[in-house]
């Protein structure tokens, strides 16, 4: 059970009560990640994001931040997503209204400073290094750019070292005040809590915020008459494939029939692919399926690490186990046995 309130400006707060709960979690969301970066700023809205922690004008320092949330026990964090950006905060109870002025205050007044940006710069770098020396997360990004192309959808989350050197405190002013308004913004919060109580509370920390408009998105054109292959070489002892098939976003009538197809094609570890190609082939350590879905697109995909000299191997059973589930209806058990593991999954 949730309960929703719109308020006058626009911002949308959602709290879940969780009656006797020992914590209280907060959740600030704005509709905003790289779908609406340009290519001259890809990885801004992630940039964005760590310098969110650097200081504001009311806490100047990136410690005066992190030594107050410490200071409260919670855990915090941030992430960046392709629709999306979220900050939050988990804490005790009688701790709420600390976390929540703070939370706002990096919220509404980052201070962007051009030092900070400077070695933070420095820091993302490494974060790019890092996903390029980790092929199976590498594989990932290759896969994106291969089935989206030349589009934000395709671009990395993470920008470029090259787009990143080009973005300075007027981006990050002129980006943050077309994107983090009252409509774009969600606050939501779970625990022990009054949600008109709450409502009253973030109401009050987030009243500085302006309604702002939501800027429209780039449309997609989901055009392909033929497979498409890309390759990227790596040393080492393994490949890392990523092979998947157009799908459908968040908002489709077939969004969860595609949820629970992939969950029995290589979900768990009961699923079809781990139960052949780990199991019985003995030719892969990690084997799996997901459903990646964004509001209005999406697609399936199976990834694997397997031993390079069986690549072909692993490939003509994965599209065999696909080819099945065009034929084949799945059986009541299986399909009763995937339900629950999202059900399971989900109130865990």
């Amino acid at each position: 059970m949730y309960h929703r309130t719109t308020l006058k400006n626009g911002l949308r707060i959602i709290t879940v009560p969780k009656k006797d709960s020992l914590s209280v979690n907060l959740l600030v969301l704005v509709s905003v990640g790289t779908d609406h970066e340009t290519k001259a700023v890809n990885g801004i809205s992630h940039f964005l994001e760590h310098m969110s922690f650097k200081g504001t004008a009311k806490r100047p320092r990136a410690i005066d931040l992190s030594s107050e949330l410490d200071s409260l026990g919670a855990e915090y964090n941030a992430f960046t997503g392709r629709e999306y950006t979220g900050y939050y905060v988990s804490c005790l109870p009688d701790k709420l209204d600390q976390a929540l002025d703070i939370l706002a205050d990096m919220y509404l007044n980052p201070f962007f400073d051009e030092h900070e940006a400077d070695k933070e710069r420095g820091v993302i770098g490494e974060e790019i290094n890092r996903s390029f020396d980790n092929p199976s997360r590498r594989v990932q990004d290759i896969f994106s750019e291969l089935i989206y192309g030349d589009t934000s959808y395709g671009w990395s989350t993470l920008g470029t070292k090259a787009t990143l050197k080009d973005i300075n405190r007027p981006e990050f002013l002129a980006f943050r005040k077309k994107h983090y308004h009252a409509k774009n913004t969600v606050v939501a919060i779970a625990g022990d809590l009054e949600h008109l109580e709450i409502t009253a509370k973030v109401e009050r920390y987030f009243s500085a915020l302006a309604a702002g408009r939501r800027e429209p998105k780039e449309k997609i054109i989901e055009r392909q008459t033929k497979p498409a292959l890309r390759l990227e070489f790596h040393p080492g002892q393994q490949t890392n494939i990523v092979l998947g098939f157009r799908s459908v976003g968040s908002s489709h009538k077939d969004y969860y029939p595609a949820l629970i197809l992939a969950g029995i094609l290589g979900g768990t570890m009961s699923s079809r692919l781990f139960q052949k190609v780990r199991e019985e082939m003995g030719a892969a350590y990690s084997i799996g399926a997901y459903q990646a879905s964004f509001a209005k697109h999406g697609y399936l995909g199976i990834s694997a690490g397997v031993e390079t000299k069986r690549l072909e191997e692993v490939l003509r059973v994965i599209l065999a186990e696909t080819a099945k589930l065009k034929v084949d209806l799945v059986d009541e058990k299986e399909l009763a046995r995937t339900k629950d593991v999202f059900i399971g999954s989900t109130y865990l």
